[in-house]
């Protein structure tokens, strides 16, 4: 990616120190930035496993998960989930050690610097999924991706909820605990944003557990009575949260052939 079409378009001054007037109201040209997370999405299926770590290492050292652009920023996301889900496999501890290495930096403090982390811990979770049930990483990577929860901001907390389901699958005597920080993240989280991505958290469990996993778990009592807690806010409004969250996966479940 071109570094010109990415910096931030500053004011610029000639020899004498006056700002150049050319140089003043310019339009960012993030279209072509996303351009080119549409051609690495395209050219996906045509990756080498040789050229993983190095399309990785592009995405983060040069900044374009963190681009000031939304759209941009998904968009090398998504050309990153769509790499992973197709040849994540073949350099699977390689790649791990490039994300664990990045999430083990100092935070740079930098608003470019939490997007990345963002993406990286999404796709972190996305390659996870192809650890064994055994492997010890795997716990690691939900608590990664429960703390991702609770950005603000719902295309993260629904990116992360698509991760979890094969995560769960994985798991077995930590699925209980999870669950237990989930709902009371739903409930009593002191912000917004933490009750939503919980909601988030708990539909990924729901749709990767089976809808027996209400039962299991006693949710569906559980939310119930927050629902009709007349004297907190938050957990009504966390009950509610997760009914939307969890509703679309229950209408999948009951339009299945029985």
């Amino acid at each position: 990616m071109n570094p010109s079409q990415a910096k931030i378009l500053a004011p610029e001054f000639d020899e004498y120190g006056m700002v150049r007037e050319e140089s003043l109201n310019r339009t960012d040209p993030w279209q072509v930035r996303l351009a080119i997370a549409d051609t690495f999405r395209a050219l996906a299926p045509s990756f080498t496993s040789d050229l993983l770590v190095p399309f990785f290492q592009f995405l983060i050292e040069s900044e374009a998960l963190g681009d000031r652009n939304a759209v941009v920023r998904r968009g090398m996301l998504d050309a990153g989930a769509i790499v992973i889900d197709s040849f994540g496999q073949t350099r699977l501890s390689e790649l791990i050690g490039v994300f664990e290495s990045y999430l083990a930096q100092p935070s740079s403090g930098t608003e470019a610097g939490d997007h990345i982390s963002e993406a990286i811990v999404i796709l972190f979770g996305r390659i996870a999924s192809f650890l064994e049930a055994s492997d010890p990483r795997v716990p690691k990577v939900v608590d990664r991706l429960v703390l991702a929860l609770k950005t603000p901001s719902e295309v993260v907390q629904a990116a992360v909820s698509d991760c979890i389901p094969a995560l769960v699958k994985r798991m077995r005597k930590e699925i209980e605990p999870l669950v237990a920080r989930l709902y009371a993240m739903l409930i009593d989280g002191e912000k917004y944003a933490e009750r939503r991505g919980a909601a988030y958290g708990i539909a990924g469990v729901v749709k990767g557990r089976g809808l027996s996993s209400l039962k299991e778990f006693d949710l569906m009592d559980k939310l119930d009575a927050a629902a009709r807690d007349k004297e907190s806010y938050t957990h009504r409004q966390g009950a509610l949260l997760a009914f939307e969250c969890v509703s679309p996966f229950e209408r999948t479940f009951s339009r299945r052939p029985r």
